[in-house]
């Protein structure tokens, strides 16, 4: 369902969480639509998602050239890529290194 959520199709049933969107959009698979609230503000329409900001509304998220691009490899390499950009982002836990190792042994 990510795969879908990521080419912006709506037959992925419910929304992934919002974990899922923060790690697609910091990865650099998804990025904020810079297209959201421009038409409406030009036009004086309030935005459809007015009760969120568009910086956490998962909704204003867009696939990026990275994404296609990720979307194009083998699912074993999509696999990879995730716990990669996982484990990198490891780096804002206080107990990184031991996360790290403990994840390392897992899937070895």
């Amino acid at each position: 369902s990510v795969l879908h959520y990521l080419v912006g199709s709506t037959d992925y049933g419910e929304e992934p969480p919002a974990a899922v969107t923060r790690f697609l959009e910091k990865t650099g698979l998804m990025q904020q639509d810079v297209g959201v609230g421009t038409a409406e503000a030009a036009s004086g329409a309030a935005p459809n998602n007015a009760s969120s900001s568009s910086s956490s509304s998962p909704s204003s998220l867009v696939i990026t050239s990275k994404g296609y691009e990720f979307m194009l490899q083998d699912v074993h390499v999509q696999v990879w890529l995730f716990i990669l950009q996982y484990l990198n982002q490891l780096e804002s836990i206080k107990r990184c290194e031991e996360v790290r190792h403990e994840a390392l042994i897992f899937l070895i």
